[in-house]
């Protein structure tokens, strides 16, 4: 019997959050551990905890058909309470990032004597059910064929040029290093809008759904990017939250959630 309250098909995860728990309970069971260890508590290496990721993983990819990435597994096996998971899905490389007072409850702020937190995540069920399967598949294939095609026409242009790219082109290298491949300016630079147009450049020849869904995966990055420069400034921003730093990370955070909104 397996019992959860992770709604299903809501796009919360609940594949990836079952098959680690099937995999932790099998690994109780072939190891005779003590039924109370869980896997949270339980000291396992980090090589170990990969190893849950992409075995249960491979779960759905080879048993269920469905060409999923990593991201869910790893962080049903990595997440921890009050941080953000910053991942790099190609080398799985991963960074946290300790959420502010402002997100965690323990702000200063307070109404009638009572602590207030400032923003919250808000989850909204909108009652339409999350599939797998052929239609992810499919979305899938769209956004690796941009990626690939993308990455055809950056290489061509280098030919030409007699330059070469410092890295290989994907989307994540874009936008984390626009300027290796000629884009625009470097991490910082605000020009998101200049920065797609030069991804998707028109020339590729990308079908009408592999631009779209290539150019959400990046507009997605790049937001991600900015929430986690301003969760770094709000934390480490070198005063407390009545300070003029504090008052222009809060600014810039109510600027990237009105971005978002829109």
């Amino acid at each position: 019997l397996i019992d959860g309250d992770v709604p299903l098909g809501a796009g919360m995860s609940s594949s990836a959050a079952l098959c680690v728990a099937v995999w932790n309970t099998v690994a109780w069971i072939a190891q005779k551990a003590p039924p109370e260890m869980l896997l949270s508590e339980t000291p396992f290496s980090e090589e170990a905890l990969v190893n849950v990721a992409t075995s249960t993983r491979a779960i759905e990819v080879e048993y269920c058909k469905v060409n999923i990435g990593i991201m869910d597994q790893f962080v049903s096996v990595h997440g921890r309470a009050g941080c953000f998971l910053e991942l790099q899905c190609s080398s799985l490389s991963h960074k946290y990032h300790t959420l502010p007072p402002a997100f965690t409850g323990s702000t200063t702020t307070t109404t009638g004597g009572v602590p207030q937190e400032q923003y919250t995540f808000l989850l909204v069920n909108s009652m339409v059910k999350h599939k797998l399967g052929d239609e992810y598949n499919f979305i899938r294939t769209c956004i690796e064929g941009a990626q690939s095609k993308i990455r055809d026409q950056k290489e061509k242009d280098d030919m030409a040029s007699g330059c070469e790219s410092q890295s290989r082109f994907s989307f994540a290298a874009a936008v984390e290093h626009p300027t290796q491949f000629g884009f625009g300016s470097d991490a910082d630079g605000d020009d998101d809008a200049g920065l797609i147009a030069e991804v998707f450049d028109s020339r590729v020849g990308l079908s009408e759904d592999e631009r779209a869904m290539g150019q959400y995966v990046v507009e997605e990055m790049l937001r991600t990017r900015k929430f986690i420069k301003v969760i770094e400034e709000l934390c480490c921003g070198g005063g407390d939250e009545t300070s003029g730093d504090a008052d222009a990370s809060t600014a810039a955070l109510e600027a990237f959630t009105s971005a978002k909104m829109q």
